[in-house]
């Protein structure tokens, strides 16, 4: 079956205005105060910025991309604030295709990387951002946004990971990780508690750090045990980067379908594999985004 939704900017002052709905849809927003203003949308869109809308044939918006300038590590990219389907109509490759229709218009603008935030302990996100997509975390952000009054984040911390995804095909994630079954995990569960192990990575080899596959269910069924979850993944993230980890990949636990487990590599040997791949001779046939 054909999909006949066109990804494209927004056209007109009601356009913009119809992904305002969108974000009340994607979200279940019922603060106003969360939406982007349909000004900055329009005024980000004409200076740099980037402004999707996910159009069906009859004109109504379902789903949309928001991403503005930005510097991110030194380099002036794309932040993107806001990528999201409305509730019915996910399910169907909307997400990607805005994601990958952002990133042709961020690599026409000669933008290097896109970035954004994401809350780490939601799985299926997290295996879209690294899996699917091929960005990587380079960083933490204890409670970015503060309290928050929408479904997907009240009463709970808004703890966010930081990914980067390269604009142009890169070498450094020519191959996807491998899945890591012995490598140290550091998020132990002891009596069905999550805690952070307090292993310290020494930079020499990959680390795993798990997470729950339902953090939505049990927000509303235990919270105790949510909240026990984000302060394992929390400190275990800190502990990692600190140590000059990078989140590249994200796999189901072998040995429990009930969590998954993020995969951390050391920066200094995706520099090294960058620099053994892209000297070879068909590296260009073997690239992947990141």
């Amino acid at each position: 079956m054909i999909d006949r939704v066109t990804i494209r900017r927004p056209q007109s002052p009601a356009e913009y205005l119809a992904l305002q709905n969108v974000q009340r849809l994607a979200w279940e927003l019922t603060d106003d105060r969360y939406l982007v203003p349909v000004a900055t949308l329009i005024g980000a869109d004409r200076h740099g910025g980037v402004v999707l809308g996910a159009f069906e044939e009859s004109g109504e918006a379902v789903g949309m991309s928001f991403g503005f300038l930005a510097r991110i590590r030194g380099q002036i990219g794309l932040y993107s604030q806001l990528t999201g389907v409305a509730a019915g109509h996910q399910g169907r490759g909307i997400g990607k295709r805005l994601k990958l229709a952002q990133q042709k218009l961020t690599r026409v603008q000669q933008l290097p990387v896109i970035a954004w935030a994401f809350d780490p302990l939601q799985f299926r996100n997290a295996q879209f951002n690294l899996t699917h997509l091929g960005a990587a975390g380079h960083e933490f952000v204890p409670d970015m946004y503060g309290p928050r009054t929408d479904r997907l984040n009240a009463n709970t911390p808004t703890d966010r990971l930081i990914v980067e995804w390269k604009v142009e095909p890169t070498a450094r994630r020519a191959v996807a990780p491998k899945p890591h079954s012995e490598a140290q995990d550091l998020v132990t569960v002891r009596e069905l508690v999550p805690r952070f192990s307090g292993f310290v990575p020494a930079g020499h080899s990959p680390v795993l750090i798990s997470i729950p596959t339902n953090i939505g269910l049990l927000r509303l069924q235990r919270p105790d045990l949510a909240q026990a979850w984000q302060n394992a993944a929390k400190e275990a993230f800190l502990t990692a980067f600190a140590a000059l980890y990078v989140a590249t990949g994200v796999q189901l636990n072998p040995s429990d379908s009930r969590t998954a487990q993020y995969i951390l590599e050391p920066a200094s040997w995706l520099q090294e594999r960058a620099v053994t791949v892209i000297s070879g001779p068909d590296h260009r046939e073997n690239r992947r985004m990141v």
